[in-house]
């Protein structure tokens, strides 16, 4: 979703820490497209580690729902208007994605209210079809021998402590790693005045 390709450069990644990788994601992007995409992606790539990005567990408005329904809706009737640009640039060779998925924009709004999480110990409960999605998600990596990783970037509007708390638990369960950034602001280096 758009805290992935909007706050994840792979590029930068390579340039730091030598590693490859590529964001695979789209706004507002609901667990089953995750998976979607996932399951396409492993079946012919084998990455070591598959970081997902976690609120979208959470995206429970029936607007998101119904404006991505209806998006795959139209999709399926009109599929070349998801490929539409690829399919332009396919007469290239030379094309290609050079930021690898990432989504790159000098434009900020300076953050006005308490950078902090409000400490709780109270769970969020995830809808069905996301707790599934979440499951079928650390299921098919686990099938694949792919090392899932469950990361929060810092969002101070969308994310709290009991969606942490979520996520914490169902991570600990499967003995999978998650990083919930927004515990660690100091070490991202973000001004939440300026960026």
């Amino acid at each position: 979703h758009s805290g992935v390709y909007a706050g994840i450069s792979p590029m930068e990644m390579y340039k730091r820490y030598g590693f490859t990788s590529y964001d695979c994601s789209q706004a507002l992007q609901l667990p089953w497209e995750t998976y979607e995409i996932l399951s396409d992606v492993l079946a012919v790539q084998s990455p070591e580690v598959v970081v997902v990005e976690t609120d979208h567990f959470f995206y429970d408005s029936k607007s998101v729902i119904r404006r991505n329904n209806n998006k795959r809706l139209g999709l399926s009737v009109y599929p070349f208007y998801e490929t539409h640009v690829a399919w332009k640039d396919g007469f290239d060779p030379s094309a290609r994605n050079a930021l690898k998925g990432y989504m790159y924009t000098d434009v900020s709004r300076p953050f006005k209210g308490d950078c902090k999480m409000k400490p709780s110990d109270k769970k969020y409960k995830l809808g069905k079809r996301h707790e599934k999605y979440l499951k079928k998600i650390y299921e098919l990596c686990r099938e694949r021998g792919t090392r899932l990783c469950l990361v929060e970037l810092p969002s101070l509007v969308m994310w709290d402590y009991e969606k942490h708390n979520t996520i914490r638990e169902f991570a600990e369960t499967h003995g999978i790693n998650f990083l919930d950034m927004n515990e660690r602001y100091d070490d991202t280096g973000i001004n939440w005045e300026t960026d």
